[in-house]
């Protein structure tokens, strides 16, 4: 899940950076003028492996799975991670 990719925006008063990074499933890390987005699945991974996070070491798998099966992946052989 690691890249960097190069988006130019053609930014006027219609069409701003947040909208077009939006439409290209990014999230802007500055409020204006932004030079760096943090992919939409990325934050949604995170979102997800924060609420399943406990004291032990099943929230990483778990998290896995669950992102991977919202993105219709799966395991031939159910959930391999546990």
């Amino acid at each position: 899940m690691e890249w960097l990719e190069d988006i130019v925006l053609e930014v006027c008063a219609c069409h701003s950076a947040a909208v077009q990074l939006i439409e290209h499933g990014y999230f802007q890390c500055a409020p204006l003028h932004p030079t760096l987005a943090v992919s939409l699945d990325m934050l949604e991974f995170t979102t997800t492996l924060f609420l399943c996070i406990g004291p032990n070491e099943r929230a990483w798998a778990e998290t896995i799975v669950m992102c991977l099966k919202a993105c219709g992946h799966g395991f031939a052989t159910g959930d391999s991670f546990f």
